[in-house]
C-alpha cells in the first residue's frame, strides 16, 4: 500500500500576512511564536544522533495547526477574561453585583421571540420534530431563540463597555515562515514591518473579487506595508499560465503593476490577442512583449513557486451558477498539513498522499478534526485488523469496491462519525441512537 486517497476540499488563493527579509530568506516570526530550536540529541540509529534541530525542523509544519488552535482557544479564553473584567468594573462604578448589572443590561434589555415567530419557525421545521408533542416543541424552540437573544445581546453589551475602555490584546499569533524568491515583484518599503504575499491565479474569479480589499489595504496603510506577488497558476486554468508570463513581461519593461492590476481589476478572455492588447494600452513596446509573451523564459520561475503545493490532475475549474461549485476534482502531491487534507468542506476533491505503510496512513489520517467514514484496499487480514482498531472514524470499510472509503450501505449498517463528524459518537440507526433521543425519569411514591 502506497497511497491514501481521502475526499477533502476545493483549492483556493491563498495569502499569507508575515515580517519579512528581502532576498529569498524567510519571515522571522514573533518572539515566543514559533518553535524554538532544539539543540542536543533525541534519538540514536545505530549510533547515528537525530537532533533536536532535525526534529523542530521537520515537525514545524504538522504543528503550526496546533499552535493556531492553542492560539484560538487562547484568545477565546482571553476575550472571556476582558469581558469579566469590564463587567465588574462597571458593576463597581454603579455600586451593584456583576450579577446585578446584567441582570439590567442584559435580562431586562433583551427582546425575547414574539409567539408568532416561534410559531412560524414550528411550521418551517415541525418534521425535525417528529413525534415530539407540539407544546414541548414550541418550548425549545422558544429555549434555543431566547438563549440566542440573550447571548447577542450579552454580546452586544461587552463591547460597549470594551468601546469605553481602554484594552490592549497581546496576545502574538502564531506565524509561518514565508520564503520570498529573490526578484520577486513587490510594492512598498522593504523595511515596511507587516509583508503581505499573495499567491495568485489571473484566471481565478475570487482572486479579483479580493483585488479591491488589497488595494484599500495598501492606501490605507501606505508605507507600512509590503506587498508580495507570487504567481499560482492552476492547472485547471489554461490562460492563467500565459497570463503570469505576460505580467512578468511587461515588469520587464517597468511595468508590471499597471499590467497586473489591470488583469486583477478587469478581467478579460486573457488569450494571446487580450494580453497583447493590454500591453498595447499600456504603450509597451511590442517588438519586446511579443517575442517575450512566445517565449518560456520566465516560466521556470512560475513554476518553482508553485513545486510542492500540489498538482491538479483533473478538474479543479469553478462553475458557474448560483451558488459556489467547483467540478470534481483529483488533486496530487500537496503537503500533508494543508487545508485540503485537513478540513471538511463538502466538496468533490480526491487529494492523493504518498505514505510509507500503514502505519503512516493511519497517522495522516488520524490527525484530522474529523472522522467520518474511512477504508483501505488490502489482501491482508493483519493489516485490515491493525486497521480497524486504530482508524478513528464511525464507518470503516475494507475491500469495498463501490465508495471504498465513504458513504453508507443504506438499510444495512448504522451511520455515524467521531470527533467533530459526531459529537455523540453514536451512528443514525445503531443500537446506542434512539435512547438519545429518550428521556429517563425516577418515579418514587410514598405512602
Amino acid at each position: 500500500m502506497s497511497k491514501l486517497r481521502l475526499v477533502l476540499v476545493v483549492v483556493t488563493p491563498l495569502a499569507l500576512a508575515s515580517c519579512s527579509r528581502p532576498g529569498g530568506t524567510p519571515a522571522s516570526a514573533a518572539p515566543g511564536s514559533k518553535l524554538a530550536t532544539g539543540t542536543g540529541v533525541v534519538a540514536e540509529v545505530n549510533g547515528g544522533p537525530i537532533l533536536a534541530s532535525e526534529l523542530d525542523q521537520r515537525a514545524a509544519k504538522r504543528l503550526l495547526r496546533v499552535r493556531q488552535d492553542e492560539y484560538e482557544i487562547r484568545g477565546q479564553v482571553l476575550d472571556e477574561l476582558i469581558a469579566e473584567r469590564l463587567v465588574a468594573a462597571e458593576a463597581q462604578k454603579r455600586g451593584v453585583s456583576a450579577e446585578q448589572l446584567l441582570k439590567q443590561e442584559v435580562d431586562a434589555k433583551t427582546q425575547l421571540p414574539a409567539p408568532p415567530y416561534v410559531e412560524q419557525i414550528y411550521e418551517q421545521n415541525k418534521q425535525r420534530f417528529g413525534a415530539a408533542p407540539r407544546d414541548e416543541a414550541l418550548a425549545r424552540i422558544r429555549e434555543i431563540l431566547g438563549g440566542r437573544a440573550i447571548s447577542e445581546r450579552r454580546a452586544a453589551f461587552e463591547k460597549e463597555l470594551r468601546g469605553k475602555a481602554t484594552v490592549a490584546v497581546r496576545l502574538e499569533a502564531p506565524r509561518a515562515d514565508v520564503v520570498i524568491p529573490a526578484g520577486a515583484p513587490s510594492t512598498g518599503p522593504a523595511t515596511a514591518p507587516v509583508t503581505i504575499v499573495e499567491f495568485t491565479d489571473y484566471q481565478c474569479p475570487y482572486c479579483h473579487r479580493a483585488q479591491a480589499v488589497i488595494e484599500e489595504v495598501l492606501q490605507r496603510y501606505s508605507g507600512k506595508v509590503r506587498f508580495v506577488h507570487l504567481d499560482f497558476p492552476l492547472d485547471g486554468h489554461p490562460e492563467a499560465m500565459p497570463a503570469a508570463r505576460a505580467a512578468r513581461c511587461a515588469g520587464a519593461q517597468g511595468r508590471f503593476w499597471e499590467y497586473h492590476r489591470g488583469m486583477m481589476s478587469r478581467p478579460g478572455p486573457l488569450d494571446a490577442a487580450d494580453l497583447r492588447g493590454r500591453a498595447a494600452m499600456l504603450k509597451l513596446d511590442p517588438a519586446k512583449f511579443d517575442p517575450c509573451l512566445a517565449s518560456d523564459r520566465y516560466d521556470e520561475a512560475i513554476r518553482a513557486i508553485k513545486k510542492g503545493r500540489g498538482k491538479i490532475l483533473t478538474g479543479g475549474k469553478v462553475l458557474k451558477g448560483d451558488g459556489h461549485f467547483v467540478e470534481p476534482t483529483i488533486v496530487d502531491g500537496l503537503p500533508r498539513n494543508h487545508r485540503i487534507n485537513k478540513e471538511e468542506l463538502f466538496v468533490p476533491i480526491l487529494s492523493v498522499i504518498e505514505v510509507n505503510g500503514l502505519e503512516d496512513a493511519l497517522e495522516v489520517s488520524n490527525d484530522v478534526d474529523y472522522g467520518l467514514t474511512a477504508g483501505i484496499m488490502s489482501d491482508d487480514p493483519a493489516e485490515v485488523d491493525r486497521f480497524f482498531r486504530r482508524m478513528e472514524a464511525g464507518v470503516v470499510y475494507a475491500n469495498r469496491s463501490a465508495g471504498a472509503t465513504t458513504g453508507a450501505v443504506v438499510a444495512v449498517q448504522p451511520f455515524g462519525g467521531w470527533k467533530m463528524s459526531g459529537i455523540s459518537g453514536k451512528a443514525a440507526g445503531g443500537y446506542f441512537y434512539l435512547p438519545q433521543f429518550m428521556r429517563e425519569q425516577s418515579q418514587s411514591r410514598y405512602a
